[in-house]
């Protein structure tokens, strides 16, 4: 599934009994965050970039980064990525919990904006980019 509204939506419509997610997050989802997808994508590498344009480094730091989220991958079954200010996350964290889903969840941040990053988060962000296609979260 190639976004966060597809694995929402898939989540509920396999496993919820009750209400779909908000209709504001699903029409922002469907609508406005296809627009942001490609700043969110040039962006994402350029803010991970901690190395004054070294290729070499920063092609090493990503390939670190790709081990450590293959390991926590398969750290338990359900691993979520979240931006711990994201309605997309918080909407995914509520479903899982509601529907006693253990998970691991491994926050990158508060939001995706500089400055809110934690420390390898941007980084982790690109990674993530690299290995899936989209840097958007959960």
């Amino acid at each position: 599934m190639a976004e966060s509204a597809d694995i929402i939506r898939y989540l509920y419509e396999t496993y919820a009994l009750w209400t779909p997610p908000s209709e504001l997050l699903e029409w922002t989802s469907l609508s406005v965050m296809p627009l942001f997808k490609p700043i969110f994508s040039y962006l994402a590498p350029i803010q991970a970039r901690s190395d004054g344009g070294d290729e070499g480094l920063y092609d090493s730091e990503i390939g670190y980064a790709i081990e450590e989220i293959n390991d926590e991958a398969s750290s338990s079954p359900v691993v979520i990525y979240t931006y711990e200010l994201s309605p997309f996350s918080s909407e995914t964290k509520s479903l899982l919990d509601s529907l006693k889903v253990q998970y691991k969840e491994i926050s990158l941040g508060k939001e995706w904006i500089p400055g809110l990053l934690s420390p390898g988060g941007a980084i982790k962000r690109a990674a993530l980019m690299k290995i899936t296609g989209q840097s958007s979260l959960p």
